[in-house]
């Protein structure tokens, strides 16, 4: 989008952020109800679809960082406080899932190997 006035970077960047948060959410979902339809292990897939959400999540909160943070009004300043700690969580939460991808995918590989 060329036109500025009607839509900010910031804008733009969180909307793209919002539509990837619910694809991974969607992958999620799906391979838990893969599980739970057919019994066929999805959690490696359920596991890193996790980090990618909590990791959007956080990329999002940076957006929003960047906007409040620079501003002096003490809404936008409360804002960008909370966004903090929304960051922290989210990649915190996402760390979590990485070490559990780790060990989730790599002991689905190991099952899949030829003996």
């Amino acid at each position: 989008v060329r036109n500025k006035t009607l839509f900010s970077i910031a804008d733009c960047e969180s909307s793209a952020l919002s539509v990837q948060t619910g694809i991974s959410l969607v992958i999620k979902e799906g391979a838990r109800m893969m599980h739970t339809c057919y019994g066929r292990d999805w959690s490696c897939a359920e596991s890193m679809a996790s980090a990618s959400h909590d990791l959007l999540q956080a990329y999002n909160s940076l957006v929003v960082l960047g906007d409040s943070c620079k501003s002096s009004d003490p809404i936008a300043l409360a804002v960008c406080e909370s966004e903090a700690f929304q960051l922290s969580s989210n990649l915190g939460v996402a760390a979590g899932y990485i070490w559990k991808s780790a060990d989730v995918c790599a002991s689905s590989c190991n099952l899949a190997k030829p003996q």
